[in-house]
């Protein structure tokens, strides 16, 4: 071994040495001086955990949906039954409400579960026979909650406050029918977004259960001026999410999801039935 070599070997040792013996005296001073090591496996408390968007919070929502939910206050949902189901169902978006609740009589299971029940008005109206069905009411207006289940209260429902567009908080196979009566429409996004909520449906459905129910469609079909103009104005405020919203993109959206549908246009609604 040359000279250079072995002295070279020494130097890298002191300096080893030399480091050993400054980490030993840095463990030292913080040691007598009784300052902590800090471990850095341990979240410092002083640090905020991120924050987790929590789905009942309005503060968290998308500012459409925000928008959407804003509109239904106590006073316009105490004429809801009579202006919305009434005069623009018939009139403006020409398909009677009496064609949504025969789709309700025929398709309401024991299990129900009810999406953006509104004032209630349809399952009120669906003249149950048999036992008393197990009815849950959902939507992300808590005024819809309470008023829809004060009017259905002789059938005890249960009521759960949840985004559509997120998990739902529900069991697989809890229910034997699943009802979006006049719901999408108002849902942003296109068909692959609010397609996505028809993942979840087909999940909370039992095998052969049905989902059914009803939406505004802003393409596809004939409209007549008026039609025309009051959903433009519907975009304008933003109580409506609809802009290329139409039959056979409807149709793609619940194929991707359910084996079996169908869609029949009523004016400018299309009503849905489909089986998981």
């Amino acid at each position: 071994m040359s000279s250079d070599a072995s002295d070279s070997e020494a130097t890298d040792s002191e300096a080893s040495d030399s480091e050993a013996s400054d980490s030993e005296a840095s463990d030292s001073d913080a040691s007598e001086s009784g300052a902590p090591v800090p471990d850095l496996s341990v979240p410092d408390p002083l640090v905020p955990e991120p924050l987790v968007p929590d789905p009942s919070d309005p503060g968290a929502w998308d500012p459409r949906t925000r928008h959407a939910q804003e509109a239904y206050t106590r006073r316009r949902l105490a004429v809801y039954d009579a202006v919305v189901l009434g005069l623009f169902c018939s009139v403006v978006w020409r398909c009677p409400r009496g064609d949504m609740l025969r789709l309700y009589r025929r398709a309401t299971g024991a299990r129900h579960l009810d999406i953006g029940p509104g004032t209630g008005y349809f399952l009120d109206r669906c003249g149950f026979t048999g036992p008393p069905p197990e009815i849950t009411l959902l939507d992300l207006s808590q005024e819809c909650l309470e008023m829809s289940a004060h009017r259905l209260a002789r059938y005890r429902p249960r009521t759960c406050r949840a985004n559509l567009l997120e998990p739902l908080p529900l069991p697989d196979g809890a229910f034997d029918s699943v009802a979006m009566s006049l719901v999408l429409h108002t849902v942003p996004g296109g068909w692959e977004a609010k397609g996505k909520s028809f993942a979840e449906m087909a999940r909370v459905l039992r095998p052969g259960g049905t989902l059914f129910g009803s939406t505004v469609l802003a393409e596809g079909v004939r409209m007549n001026a008026l039609t025309r103009r009051l959903l433009v104005e519907q975009h304008r405020r933003g109580n409506f999410q609809n802009q290329g919203d139409s039959p056979d993109g409807l149709a793609r959206a619940l194929a991707a999801h359910f084996p079996f549908s169908r869609i029949v246009v009523r004016g400018n609604v299309a009503l849905f039935r489909a089986t998981a």
